[in-house]
């Protein structure tokens, strides 16, 4: 992300709050995406985006929460929503510099 400071104007690897990297939307869209149940799914996105996103919120959950586990936090995630854990976890895997950028090669 280009610095929107005028003295920086330096590309920056840290996300800011709510923007998730896949597909070009944002946290929350995704988080409600991934809450759909099968039959809701089609008002949303279409059947393949809907897995793939799925899929990828499952990985990506279950990636960010051993990368945390290892990091030794105090963040709790029983008490927050899908999207709050989303964009969480993504934060602090794409701020580690651990970011994968093609986990299937």
């Amino acid at each position: 992300m280009e610095c929107t400071n005028e003295d920086c104007r330096k590309t920056h690897r840290e996300l800011p709050p709510g923007i998730i990297p896949y597909k070009r939307m944002d946290a929350e869209k995704i988080s409600k995406i991934a809450a759909t149940t099968a039959a809701e799914h089609t008002k949303e996105t279409d059947t393949s985006t809907w897995t793939s996103i799925r899929a990828w919120v499952v990985w990506f959950l279950e990636y960010a929460s051993n990368l945390l586990a290892e990091l030794k936090t105090d963040y709790d995630p029983s008490e927050k929503s899908l999207l709050d854990r989303l964009v969480f976890c993504v934060q602090a895997v794409a701020n580690s510099q651990k970011w994968i950028q093609h986990r299937l090669m």
